[in-house]
């Protein structure tokens, strides 16, 4: 017997109380449940419970000012104050990034809770997971004049791309401050490390109306994940320091390839194209979406300047594409369904595949198909099946195929389209 979870009743974030019922049933071979006999055949205690509240609203920044926000660095330190608020369960940490050169993924620098409030805004400890709590509201939902730094001493020499971000405590996260290019100066002779902000070039900016040395491009989204062949446009907006529109600028967009199980790591940038802002610096880039990539949108405030003045990267996620058809859509017991299909632009490894059955009240359940562990083939081809064995009226099954990822696949796992089967006795 298989204990299942049947019905669960949770009043919103901030419920008091939850309800649950649970009973024992018999699972047949083909995924149908027999109700026990004789009443309750077992009986179900909990100790305790782990409950995922969802929270889908991000929080926001109503003020930053700092050294950080304003580009004007004091003693290689770089630092930000702010006020924030959140709807859901309140505002946890400010989080500072960096990548190193302008390239590569961001990494961590700080992550401060902004307000433990006596440890109830802290991780539970439970498990790893920092976003575990022992409160559905564990932190508070409007902090002010919260500071969040960086000591730049931590950074090598070059050009680097900074941001600071807050988070809630679900993980949404809003910028404080966008991402902005940071200067970090060679030693000289024996002293430490200075900062600057990247310094207007040699000669002067003329890349579009307003040309700014400390200009900033800025993405409306910098993540999305799409469906195969689906119209995308990218749209951005580049200002200067001042928030001002810098229109008639032309700003760079390369790609790379980018595999969602492991990133883009060794991949080279290449030329996209170009796109140009228009009087309210605001610019917008058609993508191809028949794989996964990365975009990065630069501007150099001087056309003849070797470097980028400030760069927004775009990471797109494109599902696989997946076709299948049942070879016949009514059996009888006994017998196997058989699906076959084809995924585009699978490696030469092929990529993991599983075939789905919907099941009442446990949803999209695994299906034991006669094949163990399946894979496409070479040309992205498969054939899975899966064979009835105690159906006795006559019944309509629908499946489902279920691509996964791979370290060699540029696509997000995704799920084909239903199929109905009718299985007779």
């Amino acid at each position: 017997m298989n204990g299942a979870i049947n019905y669960v009743d949770l009043g919103g974030l901030n419920t008091p109380r939850m309800y649950f019922m649970a009973w024992c049933v018999r699972e047949t071979a083909d995924g149908r449940c027999e109700t026990g006999l004789g009443g309750a055949l077992g009986r179900v205690e909990i100790a305790a419970a782990a409950v995922r509240l969802g929270d889908d609203h991000a929080p926001t920044v109503q003020r930053a000012t700092g050294t950080l926000a304003s580009g004007s660095p004091v003693s290689g330190r770089l630092e930000a104050a702010f006020d924030a608020a959140d709807v859901g369960g309140g505002v946890y940490r400010a989080i500072v990034e960096v990548k190193i050169n302008q390239s590569g993924g961001w990494r961590e620098l700080a992550a401060p809770i902004l307000d433990r409030l006596d440890g109830r805004c802290a991780p539970a400890g439970e498990t790893s997971d920092a976003y575990e709590f022992l409160h559905p509201v564990p932190c508070p939902r409007v902090v002010a004049d919260k500071r969040v730094a960086i000591d730049t001493s931590q950074l090598p020499a070059g050009d680097h791309l900074v941001r600071a971000r807050v988070e809630d405590v679900a993980g949404n996260r809003t910028d404080i401050v966008p991402p902005r290019i940071v200067h970090i100066a060679e030693p000289d002779r024996g002293r430490p490390l200075g900062t600057t902000v990247v310094e207007p070039p040699a000669s002067r900016p003329n890349n579009g109306a307003g040309a700014s040395a400390k200009a900033l491009v800025r993405l409306r989204a910098d993540e999305k994940t799409v469906s195969y062949r689906k119209r995308l446009d990218v749209r951005g907006r580049l200002v200067d320091e001042n928030d001002r529109a810098i229109a008639g600028a032309t700003l760079q967009v390369d790609t790379r390839r980018l595999v969602p199980r492991r990133g883009a790591k060794g991949a080279a940038w290449k030329s996209l194209g170009k796109v140009a802002t228009d009087r309210a610096g605001r610019f917008t880039a058609r993508v191809p979406t028949t794989t996964s990539r990365t975009l990065r949108f630069s501007y150099k405030a001087s056309v003849e300047q070797e470097g980028f003045t400030s760069a927004a990267e775009f990471n797109l996620q494109v599902r696989a594409f997946v076709t299948v058809r049942a070879v016949r859509d009514r059996v009888r017991n006994g017998r196997a369904a058989v699906f076959v299909g084809r995924v585009a632009g699978t490696p030469r490894g092929g990529v993991p595949l599983s075939l789905q059955a919907w099941v009442t009240r446990r949803g999209w359940t695994p299906a034991r198909t006669e094949q163990k562990d399946p894979r496409t083939g070479r040309n992205g081809r498969f054939k899975v099946s899966y064979r009835f064995a105690r159906t006795f009226d006559p019944v309509v099954y629908r499946f489902r195929v279920v691509v996964g990822e791979d370290s060699s696949f540029p696509f997000v796992g995704t799920a084909s389209r239903r199929l109905k089967v009718v299985v007779r006795p």
